[in-house]
């Protein structure tokens, strides 16, 4: 099974910065397609467009900042990792975005970090992926209903310690699963 094109959406107003945090992204993961704007709105209008599995954002920007951009994208359903880039927050603004399931990496920052946390970001979303296609496996193999589904995935989620709309979010995959996929995951995972 070839591995799966992640998209990155990378937003930072500092132009060198981006196009080298790009650079090296795209050196460092093989199946990565890295997006890039300079602000909020460039962000918003790649985000309608676009299935992003990690966004990556500067908060200090023009025309939209990066908390405006934070709040946009989960009003409209995004359940992804997001990581802020930022020179200064303050501690109460970090158990904020904690609390929202942002990382945060203080600039100046060195790539090896950036590159160490967008892996735990890749492995992470992998990880649900595999929980949730065991899930819909199993859900299918005993005829359960969607409620006793909807238990089984409340299982898995005080497991990984996800929020329910994480799991939800990927609902739309039950029709397109096919039983083969699990084969070729166990497979690979062994």
């Amino acid at each position: 099974m070839s591995k799966l094109t992640r998209k990155v959406l990378l937003l930072d107003d500092e132009t060198e910065l981006l196009t080298s945090l790009k650079s090296y992204l795209e050196a460092c993961f093989d199946e990565v397609q890295i997006l890039t704007g300079s602000d909020g709105v460039e962000g918003k209008n790649l985000f309608l467009d676009n299935s992003l599995d990690l966004i990556i954002c500067d908060i200090n920007m023009p025309n939209m900042n990066g908390l405006e951009f934070l709040d946009f994208v989960q009003q409209n359903g995004y359940t992804g990792e997001f990581i802020f880039l930022s020179g200064y927050l303050s501690e109460e603004r970090k158990k904020t975005l904690t609390l929202r399931r942002c990382h945060i990496l203080p600039k100046p920052y060195r790539h090896t970090n950036v590159k160490k946390i967008v892996k735990n970001c890749f492995d992470y979303s992998s990880l649900v992926d595999l929980y949730f296609k065991k899930a819909v496996l199993k859900c299918r193999s005993s005829n359960l209903s969607f409620s006793e589904f909807r238990d089984l995935m409340n299982e898995n989620k005080k497991e990984l310690g996800l929020k329910r709309i994480e799991i939800f979010g990927q609902q739309d995959l039950l029709p397109k699963l096919q039983t083969t996929e699990f084969d070729e995951d166990e497979e690979n995972a062994a």
